[in-house]
């Protein structure tokens, strides 16, 4: 079978797809924007990528797209000072062999190229969102835990196994937001945490924990879930 170099210099294993490979790629690539003929694609096995995990690489027309039949990936969604970025420090040593992605880690980067914070602007959510998924597809097959303010149907079609929800008291994350953007943030987030309540998700209470305690059920739940 032939041989083709992917970007990173490394040799792949490449076979036709068929059957239901096929039929899971062709609709990854539909809900991304692409047009699928199974005959111009070709399969990568994961092991040909140093990973154990059957990811699926798919280029079609010089355009390289990951697929994952089987979702390596924990999210834990919370609302803003529900502690995800304390805890987060506390989950590589934890988790050994997993890749901790914090949504908010690129958000520096990402308004200095935009020339403004982007951190309250709705206009850039969108391309923001397609930046961490390029961070996600990069790391393909790797297990990893993802922190972010996204619910599930925002993230409809990502490579995600399983949800966990981060939450608090009310009163506990006005305090740990206090200053860090006045009432109307602290009232948003209160606001969003109401809602991600009624997604009915596995829940952790932060209220008056350290982080590393919160790390340790978070780590608990991603062991459990594979």
């Amino acid at each position: 079978m032939p041989n083709s170099p992917d970007q990173r210099g490394v040799n792949q294993q490449c076979i036709p797809t068929s059957g239901t490979r096929a039929g899971l790629i062709g609709r990854a690539l539909q809900a991304r924007g692409h047009w699928f003929d199974p005959s111009c694609a070709h399969q990568v096995r994961g092991s040909a990528l140093g990973v154990s995990s059957p990811i699926v690489a798919v280029r079609v027309n010089g355009d390289q797209v990951s697929v994952y039949p089987d979702p390596v990936i924990t999210a834990v969604l919370g609302a803003p000072g529900s502690g995800k970025s304390s805890t987060a420090h506390h989950l590589p040593g934890l988790l050994p062999g997993h890749v901790v992605l914090d949504w908010d880690a690129f958000i520096e980067p990402a308004s200095a190229l935009a020339g403004h914070d982007i951190k309250h602007d709705t206009r850039t959510w969108p391309t923001y969102r397609a930046l961490v998924r390029v961070a996600v597809d990069a790391i393909a097959g790797v297990p990893a835990v993802l922190l972010s303010v996204c619910t599930p149907a925002e993230l409809a079609g990502w490579p995600i196994g399983a949800w966990l929800l981060l939450d608090c008291a009310d009163h506990e994350r006005r305090r740990r937001l206090h200053g860090l953007g006045g009432r109307a943030s602290a009232d948003d987030a209160i606001t969003d945490a109401a809602a991600y309540r009624e997604l009915g998700l596995p829940v952790i209470d932060t209220t008056g924990r350290a982080p590393e305690a919160v790390a340790m059920d978070i780590a608990r739940f991603v062991r459990q879930a594979r």
